[in-house]
């Protein structure tokens, strides 16, 4: 039996759609499931959980169940037993009215009422339900998802009460961790241990013996959803529109328990209720790249939407669409019906204040004109696009020899240290590359294992004294390091550190030389003035001089990368030889000559993040797998090495698999530096 559930609910207020391709997963494949494990652990879902939890442990006067069986019978049984104590608190309660179906994180059934907290690892402030608003009285959108999963919950609730013909108020509370607050132990997440049962479900448990009295002064704050919240959300006119067969949040929770209900047949037997396609199906999860069953038989639910719904073939399917023109807002001529990059002109693009048409050599390339190369030249197969005069000139401003750095951060929603506050970030590790004329090397490296001691004061020592030798420019992929240096770097010095005066005065005034003070350190009393030596964003070179096919509407440098690879002979040449490592290139991580251009059959260069180490490779066949944490079995991108190293904090694992991962994540870190020298030797060799 499938029931409409929290999860359920709110993907039908993303698309209702999406609950049948999510009731018939075997069917349909749905890119964010696989990702579960990775966002909850990112996000510190697993151990904020069972932290909320232990607060309401050890009541007073006060019965404690724990629901913690997946047996849907079974646990409503368990907690219809549970409700009839007066005082009692139910972690994982099940609750069921007809198709509805909840588990609350936590009920409390108290003085005549009952709580309903559901938590969440999103960061708070304090307990002030204003904040659940905006500047113009609206509900926030990082709020909102939180505050439909919470008043739905309500609803059911209240819900079962009536048929059960029980008088309760249902007061419904957010949980989360508070910004405000300060954890008053160390090591508080090693309190909290990762792991996997014989099903190969992941869940969080405490230590043995753990109790309220063992985590120090409380870091979470509850936030009360009052009457008067409710009733601003489900007034929100988002619920009042085409996008849903009815109108009203309670209508079209009673319509969802309806569409669940009828979806529970057979699934070439139901009958779909689609959602009017448009822009938002850019994001949709069950769009897969190719359109076609993956390699677990599942097929791409998008596709199926299209083809009944646009009646289109798979050629259209294949065809780049409208939305996927960088940072083009693209409802307007999907309403009119085009939803391919072909249908577009030079008219639908914001021509106001700057010009559309192809950029003039030398003066860069606008934003505007940045949306109508990527249309233009998809379209007409013009190829690569490089403004060489503005791009020459950047390179002068550069001074050898030239740096390229990159961080990896974390900010977890429970602190691994004492004095910190939840979400307040430390970097854990960086790699570094010099290029000095024709002599390129991994000059340095560092990565903090953790497991109890604070990696952050040694990280910053060791990047000032690899940065601190020479003038050189120093290079970044976006803004993150400029950000993090501000934001962290320079207010941990400020506040908190090892490190003595003198030697806090010598670092800040470093990290402020190579930094650009943002807004927020501006109105600070330690803001400073704009330095000759300030890191340069390599992106911003990107976004100006350059644009190639295969980035499309991304300017990540995962996409940068293959382009450059691709569009130069030089790197061809040079990376296709056994010189990176060994006695060529030095490399800490890479030994014996690495080659990095290899090619596929139709001699295009393979991306070189899929050249990375196999999982299995690296782990060796008597570990235990936990390839969960990479797509693939690749070491992966984006949040991956975050996630990677907070598993090794909280996971039971071996030493050796705990030594694993730190070798795949240096060799990860090693290339993203890599791959700004590979985008900047490219730029050198074409202004030659």
């Amino acid at each position: 039996m499938r029931y409409l559930t929290k999860s359920r609910f709110k993907l039908g207020l993303e698309c209702p759609t999406k609950m049948f391709y999510n009731i018939h997963s075997s069917v349909y494949h749905d890119e964010k499931s696989d990702n579960d494990f990775l966002q909850a652990l990112a996000k510190g879902g697993f151990q904020v959980g069972e932290l909320a939890k232990l607060y309401y442990s050890d009541l007073p006067n006060t019965h404690v169940y724990d629901i913690d069986t997946i047996d849907l019978d079974e646990a409503i049984k368990r907690t219809e037993e549970a409700l009839v104590n007066d005082e009692v608190v139910i972690f994982e309660a099940a609750i069921q009215v007809g198709f509805k179906l909840i588990r609350v994180d936590i009920l409390h059934k108290t003085s005549g009422k009952i709580r309903l907290l559901e938590v969440k690892s999103k960061s708070g402030i304090g307990k002030d339900p204003d904040q659940f608003f905006g500047a113009r009285g609206g509900v926030d959108s990082a709020w909102r998802s939180y505050l439909e999963d919470v008043i739905f919950q309500k609803f059911v609730v209240q819900d079962y009460l009536e048929k059960n013909n029980i008088d309760m108020p249902v007061r419904p509370f957010l949980m989360v961790p508070d910004k405000l607050k300060v954890a008053s132990i160390d090591g508080l997440h090693e309190k909290f241990i990762l792991k996997e049962n014989e099903s190969g479900r992941h869940y969080c448990e405490p230590i043995n013996g753990l109790t309220s009295e063992g985590i120090g002064e409380k870091i979470m704050s509850e936030i009360f959803v009052s009457d008067d919240t409710i009733a601003k959300l489900i007034e929100d006119e988002k619920y009042n529109s085409d996008k849903y067969p009815v109108n009203g949040f309670e209508n079209i929770i009673e319509h969802f328990e309806v569409v669940v209900e009828a979806y529970n047949g057979d699934h070439d037997q139901v009958q779909v209720e689609y959602s009017k396609p448009g822009r938002k199906c850019k994001d949709c999860t069950f769009r897969t790249s190719l359109h076609k069953p993956t390699k677990k038989g599942k097929v791409s639910g998008f596709s199926r939407c299209m083809k009944s719904q646009l009646h289109w073939n798979d050629d259209q399917l294949n065809q780049l669409k409208s939305f996927d023109v960088w940072n083009f807002q693209s409802d307007s001529v999907i309403k009119e019906g085009r939803w391919f990059m072909s249908e577009l002109n030079m008219s639908d693009f914001d021509t106001s204040k700057e010009s559309c048409s192809e950029p003039i050599i030398g003066d860069g390339i606008s934003n505007v004109q940045r949306k109508w190369l990527q249309v233009d030249r998809s379209n007409m197969n013009k190829g690569e696009y490089i403004d060489l005069e503005l791009l020459k000139d950047m390179i002068k401003e550069c001074t050898p020899p030239y740096h390229f750095i990159d961080f990896e951060t974390i900010a977890p929603a429970i602190p691994f240290f004492k004095g910190y506050k939840p979400f307040q970030g430390f970097a854990f590790q960086f790699s570094h590359h010099i290029l000095n004329g024709n002599k390129l090397e991994h000059k340095t490296q560092y990565i903090g294992e953790g497991q109890g001691i604070n990696p952050f004061d040694d990280f910053i020592f060791k990047l000032y004294d690899a940065l601190r030798h020479d003038k050189g420019t120093i290079f970044m992929y976006s803004s993150h390091e400029n950000t993090f240096v501000n934001n962290a770097i320079v207010y941990l010095l400020n506040g908190q550190s090892k490190f003595d005066d003198e030697m806090v005065k010598t670092l800040v005034k470093f990290y402020q030389t190579i930094s650009k003070p943002t807004e927020k350190n501006s109105k600070q009393d330690f803001a400073w003035e704009k330095s000759d030596r300030m890191m340069v964003d390599l992106r911003e070179i990107v976004m100006k001089t350059y644009w190639h096919p295969i980035m499309g509407g991304s300017n990540s440098i995962k996409k940068v990368l293959p382009a450059v690879l691709n569009a130069s002979e030089h790197l061809k040449s040079k990376y296709s030889q056994p010189i990176y490592g060994g006695d060529g290139i030095p490399s800490f991580n890479f030994k014996n000559g690495k080659t990095w251009v290899e090619y596929f059959d139709n001699d295009k260069v393979k991306d070189p993040y899929d050249l990375l180490p196999n999982l299995n490779d690296i782990f060796g066949e008597d570990m235990q797998s936990i390839d969960i944490l990479f797509a693939d079995e690749k070491i992966g991108n984006g949040g991956a090495a975050m996630t990677a190293w907070s598993y090794m904090q909280f996971a039971h694992m071996t030493n050796k698999e705990r030594d694993a991962i730190t070798e795949a994540l240096k060799m990860y870190c090693e290339l993203d530096t890599l791959a700004m020298v590979f985008i900047w030797e490219y730029f050198q060799s074409m202004v030659k």
